[in-house]
C-alpha cells in the first residue's frame, strides 16, 4: 500500500492560549475552531511525516484527517510536505483574542461636528511607526492574526505605507479599514493593492443625500466619498457603508438607500447618533427623536420592498 500524508491548508495554523490549548487558527479572519488532544495529536503526527496509514496513526486520528479533508482544512498527498513554520503549534500565555479594532491615529482630515474623539484638533494624537510595531510584534506575540484599521482617519498616517508593510511582514491580516475615502484614489488603490493583495473590507460613513457635507463640516465630500464608493467597488473590494441617523437625513433615508443600491452596496449599518461632547451644541436643533426614527424606518422599509432588498 502506497504511503498518504496529511497536509494542512496553508490558510491555518495550530495555536494554543491559556484558555483554549489547542486550536486551528484561520489566518485571514482570526476565527478560532477547538480541537480536543486527539485531534491535535493527529495533526502533530502529521507535522512530524507520519503517513496516515501508519500503524502509528491511531483509528480516532485517521478520522479526524479524514474530516479536516473532507472540510476542505487539508488535503491528502502521496509525498510529505512539511508545514510553513508559520503552521506549527505556538502556545500565547495570555487568554484566546481573536482579532483587534486598532485606531492608529487620533488625526483626521475632516471637521465632523459629531466626532467623539475631537479627531479635527488631534486631542489624541498619534503613535509613532516604532510604537505601532512595538504593539504589533505584541499581537503576534498573543497570537493574534486579525487587525480592523480604524481613527481619526487613519490614511492620513504619513507612514501609512511602512505602517501596512509591517503588519503584512508578521502576516496580521487587516480585515477591515475603517476609512471617510476622502484619500480613497485610483492610484492609492493601485498602491494598496501591490503591497497588500488580500481582500479586505472597507467601511466608509455616508451621512445621506444632501446632508453629507454638513456633518462632515467640508464641502465637496459627499461626492468624493461617492467616488470613492464607485472605485473600490471597481476593483472588487467588499465595501459597507454607515450612516448616523439625525432630523436632517431621516426624509432622505428612501433616496440614500437607492443610490446606495445602485452603487452596489449590500451592508448599509443605521444608528442612532452618537451624543458626544462635539455633537452637544447640534443636539437640540439636530438630534431626532425615537418616534421620529420609527416613522422614518417605516417608509425605508417601504423602499427595501420596492427595492427587492432582502
Amino acid at each position: 500500500m502506497s504511503e498518504k500524508y496529511f497536509q494542512l491548508s496553508r490558510n491555518f495554523a495550530m495555536r494554543g492560549w491559556r484558555d483554549l490549548e489547542y486550536n486551528l487558527q484561520h489566518q485571514p479572519s482570526g476565527r478560532v475552531f477547538y480541537l480536543p488532544k486527539s485531534a491535535a495529536d493527529a495533526i502533530f503526527l502529521a507535522f512530524n511525516g507520519i503517513p496516515v496509514n501508519s500503524p502509528a496513526m491511531l483509528p480516532l486520528h485517521r478520522q479526524v484527517l479524514t474530516a479536516l479533508v473532507e472540510n476542505g482544512l487539508g488535503v491528502f498527498s502521496a509525498e510529505f510536505s512539511a508545514p510553513e513554520e508559520f503552521q506549527k503549534y505556538r502556545k500565547a500565555e495570555c487568554n484566546c483574542t481573536q482579532s483587534i479594532h486598532w485606531s492608529i491615529t487620533g488625526r483626521c482630515n475632516m471637521q465632523c461636528r459629531h466626532c467623539y474623539l475631537d479627531a479635527p484638533d488631534a486631542l489624541y494624537g498619534e503613535m509613532s511607526l516604532e510604537e505601532g510595531i512595538r504593539i504589533m510584534d505584541q499581537m503576534v506575540d498573543a497570537n493574534i492574526c486579525c487587525v480592523s484599521i480604524t481613527g481619526g482617519e487613519p490614511l492620513v498616517r504619513p507612514d501609512w505605507w511602512q505602517f501596512i508593510a509591517a503588519l503584512q511582514e508578521r502576516r496580521l491580516h487587516i480585515e477591515t479599514i475603517y476609512t471617510n475615502g476622502l484619500l480613497v484614489t485610483e492610484k492609492w488603490i493601485e498602491m494598496f493593492q501591490a503591497l497588500y493583495p488580500h481582500k479586505v473590507l472597507f467601511s466608509l460613513s455616508f451621512d445621506g443625500i444632501g446632508c453629507h457635507d454638513w456633518l462632515r463640516g467640508r464641502v465637496g465630500m459627499e461626492a468624493r466619498t461617492i467616488e470613492a464608493i464607485k472605485s473600490l467597488t471597481a476593483h472588487g473590494f467588499l465595501i459597507e457603508i454607515e450612516t448616523p441617523i439625525f432630523k436632517d437625513n431621516l426624509d432622505k433615508l428612501p433616496a440614500t438607500c437607492e443610490l446606495l443600491t445602485n452603487l452596489g452596496i449590500r451592508n448599509w449599518k443605521l444608528s442612532p447618533m452618537i451624543e458626544s461632547k462635539a455633537w452637544e451644541k447640534y443636539s437640540a436643533e439636530h438630534s431626532a427623536a425615537a418616534e421620529e426614527i420609527i416613522k422614518a424606518s417605516v417608509a425605508l422599509l417601504e423602499k427595501f420592498e420596492e427595492l427587492n432588498r432582502p
